[in-house]
């Protein structure tokens, strides 16, 4: 579930859209297991998603960094971590899958 997430977390990004809220539906018996193992299962979830996009936004930078510094068309980088993760051009995980998923035109 966090995977899907993430994912609909990194195409609204990339999308530039923002205040996002996402909905996880439990059935009732899966929230009561939750509040077994969590006190607020609605802050654990948010704060679970928020805790993997932080270190997403970690991992796209320094790929995304990596790739203008060996890039020899660009000629200036961004200063602040929020402009290079928002205008990436490293592939979605969704992106990636559907290359793989296609077959051979």
């Amino acid at each position: 579930m966090l995977g899907v997430l993430f994912r609909l977390f990194i195409y609204l990004v990339q999308h530039k859209m923002s205040n996002v809220v996402v909905t996880v539906t439990l059935t009732p018996m899966q929230y009561k297991a939750f509040q077994y193992v969590a006190y607020s299962p609605e802050e654990w979830i948010q704060n679970a998603a928020v805790s993997r996009a932080i270190s997403a936004i970690d991992e796209v930078y320094k790929k995304e960094v990596e790739r203008m510094v060996n890039d020899p068309n660009v000629t200036s980088i961004p200063a602040d971590k929020e402009t290079i993760v928002l205008n990436c051009i490293q592939p979605t995980v969704k992106q990636t899958q559907d290359t793989i998923s296609m077959p051979p035109s």
